[in-house]
């Protein structure tokens, strides 16, 4: 909190599982942009919440950029409305302080191909307005095939059922050490924290936490303000 972070700074290489073919694991890292482009053009994460479906989705776009694999487009699917589909969204992105794109030109530079649009959070669509975005999403890829699609949810979709799912593997316990290092900038508290965890009677009960990115973020900041594990 007060404390400007890069995606970076922060980040741990989550792994993810292919489900078509259950030995297929991605780390995803600075070279993941290019293998899941390879594997498919169309690729769906699935997985609970706080697993890291969106920092992928960011890490990777960042990635596209510094790699120059491609254009990413980053759509959080929440912030579409009945006034605001998919195109309407993608031309405020591109549009500039002091000019406008021309919606013909945009069209056209997608059809080409060459981008990478995410579709950030599914499972976040306002329930009245699911099937609309569904529907446009579909029109969308349809226009525009030459594209990559990566989009990101926290339930099944039949919807997609040609886009390859993956899903995301649980943090292994020094992985989940890392990321609470990373959160202290490798100070004093984390170090305090992670000796508790190893010494903690009750580490099963911790075991389910350390596995999600998310709660151990929160098991972090809980220590920080109560200097023990809560439970």
């Amino acid at each position: 909190r007060g404390i400007e972070k890069t995606i970076f700074d922060l980040y741990i290489p989550l792994t993810l599982q292919c489900q078509r073919e259950e030995g297929k694991r991605i780390v995803v890292n600075e070279k993941s942009m290019a293998e899941i482009m390879r594997n498919h053009k169309r690729s769906i994460v699935i997985d609970n919440a706080g697993m890291g479906k969106s920092t992928i989705a960011k890490y990777l776009a960042t990635q596209a950029v510094i790699r120059k694999s491609g254009i990413p487009i980053m759509i959080e699917l929440r912030k579409l409305k009945k006034e605001k589909n998919i195109m309407s969204f993608i031309e405020e992105q591109f549009d500039q302080f002091d000019k406008k794109i021309a919606s013909a030109d945009l069209k056209c530079m997608l059809k080409e191909g060459g981008f990478i649009v995410f579709f950030d959070g599914y499972d976040e669509i306002a329930v009245e307005l699911r099937q609309t975005v569904t529907e446009d999403i579909r029109y969308f890829i349809e226009r525009a095939p030459e594209n990559t699609y990566i989009l990101t949810s926290r339930e099944e979709l039949s919807s997609f059922s040609d886009f390859l799912e993956y899903t995301i593997q649980p943090l292994r316990m020094n992985e989940a050490f890392a990321l609470i290092r990373k959160y202290d900038n490798y100070g004093k508290h984390a170090e305090d924290l992670i000796t508790k965890i190893k010494e903690e009677e009750n580490l099963k009960v911790l075991k389910e936490f350390l596995t999600n990115p998310l709660l151990v973020s929160l098991l972090y900041k809980t220590y920080m303000y109560k200097g023990e594990i809560p439970y």
